[in-house]
């Protein structure tokens, strides 16, 4: 069969909830049945596109199959990896639609894993390299009992309004080892801070967000619940929440939809093995609700690189860290320096707000001369407060130092002698 031109902005409509190959790939036309009609598979139609060739605009993939939903896709092989620009849809079927500001979505289209044998099973794989998925987007489907849920290979890739790991209903778990597995991710976008209704729920994985040690990219992560149902009030923890070996992340933001919910993880909320990632705005330990107690099971955020910024004082940087099962913000004593940790909402956590070395309060040294996490930095040793609001107290750095101060406030003491 003589392969057609590249067509730009090709659409097939997948009306066939099978598992079946396109029966003439190359022919411009899904569909995996010599019977009357055309019956597209998501098989068929990846195996189409992927004939069809890259273009200048995006390939979409639509849905439109018979009957009430969800309807299962489950494919006993992995699907063909994508290796060109395609927009795939689920939020087209009928009876689909994302989540809004104070409700979930109800997905209709379930990419499920579970008659694939192959241990390392991936749901959707965008490969970058000498093929080009680059500029392909996920948008309402729900992927789960798979090793990796997707993989992505390729730059500009967006995940939205999906469920990862979490069935269509939002509650149970179908749980990948890796919800999403960023290997090479540039400009990656986990979500989307646009609206509401770009919000993943990422939930029940092994890693929520992973990265192989060996990963390079940067990705921005905004506007997903991690860890929680998909209401973003009752935990249905990952193993940890993220945990990013790449530098130059950003997790969370100043927007209205930018903040993640990363809450009811079995392990740590957030993990930074890197360094110059900005993590901003987020409830981590803390409901959607901004008030219900969904605790990590041990540190909020855990951080082992250098130059990380947890917070901020500009309008709507700070996160909200809360009951948590070990310390708010752990940073490891392996010489992970310079991270910028102001500005947050510490409270209600089992251990310290913030320890540097992860194990436990420190002792002040005359002139600071000690090292370690953070340069083990001493703390100001407060000796009164006057009801004018003067504070006395010392703080003994070392020479030659500009030094800020920042002042917070708690209104009950911190069981363990030091204030969150």
């Amino acid at each position: 069969i003589a392969v057609r031109p590249a067509r730009a902005n090709t659409v097939f409509i997948v009306n066939d909830a099978g598992v079946s190959s396109d029966i003439a790939p190359g022919d411009g036309i899904c569909d995996a049945n010599a019977a009357t009609g055309e019956q597209c598979t998501l098989r068929a139609a990846l195996e189409e596109l992927n004939i069809q060739g890259v273009n200048a605009t995006t390939h979409e993939i639509q849905f439109n199959i018979s009957g009430s939903g969800p309807h299962l896709i489950q494919p006993a092989t992995n699907l063909p990896n994508v290796r060109v620009p395609v927009h795939i849809a689920g939020s087209c079927q009928p009876g689909a639609s994302c989540p809004t500001a104070d409700q979930p979505a109800n997905l209709q289209i379930v990419l499920d894993g579970q008659h694939n044998p192959d241990v390392f099973r991936v749901g959707l794989y965008f490969a970058g390299g000498s093929f080009n998925a680059h500029g392909s987007s996920v948008h309402g489907l729900v992927i789960g009992n798979f090793y990796s849920g997707v993989e992505i290979t390729a730059d500009d890739v967006q995940i939205a309004c999906s469920h990862l790991g979490v069935a269509a209903d939002g509650v149970p778990a179908m749980p990948n080892q890796n919800g999403v597995n960023l290997v090479i991710a540039h400009q990656a976008i986990i979500g989307g801070e646009a609206t509401a209704s770009q919000r993943n729920v990422i939930s029940g994985n092994g890693v929520g967000l992973s990265t192989p040690f060996f990963a390079e990219g940067e990705v921005l992560i905004v506007n997903n619940f991690i860890g929680t149902t998909a209401d973003g009030l009752s935990p249905l923890g990952n193993g940890t929440g993220i945990d990013l070996t790449f530098s130059n992340s950003q997790i969370g933001g100043i927007g209205a939809f930018a903040p993640n919910v990363i809450s009811g993880n079995v392990g740590q909320g957030v993990v930074l093995d890197s360094d110059d990632h900005l993590v901003l705005g987020n409830r981590i330990g803390v409901g959607a609700d901004g008030e219900t107690a969904v605790s990590n099971g041990s540190e909020g955020v855990y951080i082992s690189g250098n130059d990380n910024q947890v917070g901020g004082v500009a309008a709507g940087e700070a996160n909200l860290i809360a009951h948590n099962g070990e310390v708010g913000i752990g940073v490891a004593d392996l010489g992970a320096t310079g991270n910028n940790l102001r500005g947050n909402s510490l409270h209600s956590n089992a251990e310290l707000g913030i320890d540097l070395g992860a194990d436990g309060a420190d002792s002040n040294d005359a002139l600071d001369v000690d090292t370690g996490a953070n340069g083990r930095l001493n703390y100001p040793e407060l000796t009164a407060v006057s009801v004018t609001g003067q504070i006395d107290g010392s703080y003994s750095s070392a020479a030659n130092q500009s030094v800020t101060l920042a002042f917070y406030s708690s209104p009950n003491c911190h069981p363990l002698g030091h204030g969150d």
